[in-house]
């Protein structure tokens, strides 16, 4: 239990200031690859723990795969510190405001569609549904991949059409979300995964960038990281009572809300 809180604690502190120093990119064509290259590398270190963790635990026992994932943490956190410009990053971190600028309800939904996916994933997992828990992990991540080549490939044009795809992009997400709630073909399923994988990543490298843009990230990412981990509990209790299906079509109805909302912005500022 006592190992398991110190890992807690320190998946929190790095869940807060993982995109501190991205705020610092002043190019905007730098900061989409950048964070493009963020949300592919993420799923892919945390596909690969889980093998690790998964043989770890084979040869051993679960004191050891904590042991080990402290000692991780440890020094990805001595990492963190020893980048030279990590002072200045946490003083403006700590004295720079957005002045007179709130936390809107719209990033606030952006968070809570983005963990749907994880909590369906942590579903399949915790309900021992090993062989689609794995389907599922690797459907989704070939989407993950497939888009961020498109983003590495055409990524001037995600710059100049940010706005555009993004609004494109979420309404194509809840459209997939919408399909996946009453899907019950294997086949259609699993295209719809691939699809959300990359659509995923698409929405979340072009809002990330969004928000560190506006600073929104470095100053609330305490408020941003707590609303993930209600969702991912709030989730839980839906797919329990309701179904996996209910989840994709709540969440599938803010993500077209999300989409039509970006659409009369648009249309407000031209």
């Amino acid at each position: 239990m006592v190992l398991s809180f110190i890992i807690a604690t320190l998946d929190g502190f790095f869940l807060h200031n993982m995109n501190t120093l991205q705020s610092f990119i002043s190019k905007r064509e730098d900061m989409l690859v950048s964070n493009g290259f963020h949300v592919y590398l993420d799923p892919l270190i945390l596909l690969s723990s889980w093998i690790i963790g998964s043989l770890l635990f084979l040869k051993g026992n679960s004191e050891i795969v904590l042991f080990v994932a402290i000692i991780l943490s440890t020094v990805s956190l001595i990492i963190f510190y020893a980048i030279p410009s990590q002072n200045s990053a946490i003083l403006l971190r700590n004295h720079q405001r957005h002045n007179g600028e709130n936390i809107h309800i719209v990033n606030v939904i952006e968070i809570v569609v983005r963990t749907s996916w994880t909590a369906v994933i942590l579903f399949l997992l915790v309900h021992n549904q090993i062989s689609w828990w794995g389907i599922i992990n690797s459907i989704f991540f070939s989407g993950i991949v497939f888009a961020y080549f498109l983003l590495m490939k055409f990524h001037s044009i995600f710059v100049l059409f940010e706005r555009k795809i993004l609004i494109i992009n979420t309404l194509c997400m809840g459209i997939i979300l919408l399909l996946l709630s009453f899907t019950t073909h294997h086949l259609w399923m699993i295209l719809f995964v691939f699809l959300g994988g990359a659509t995923s990543q698409i929405r979340d490298t072009i809002l990330t960038s969004r928000l560190i843009k506006k600073s929104i990230l470095r100053q609330n990412g305490f408020f941003l990281t707590s609303v993930m981990v209600i969702s991912l509990l709030a989730f839980g209790l839906i797919i329990d009572v309701y179904g996996v299906g209910s989840l994709y079509l709540i969440t599938s109805t803010l993500t077209i809300f999300l989409g039509l909302y970006y659409l009369l912005e648009k249309a407000n500022q031209d």
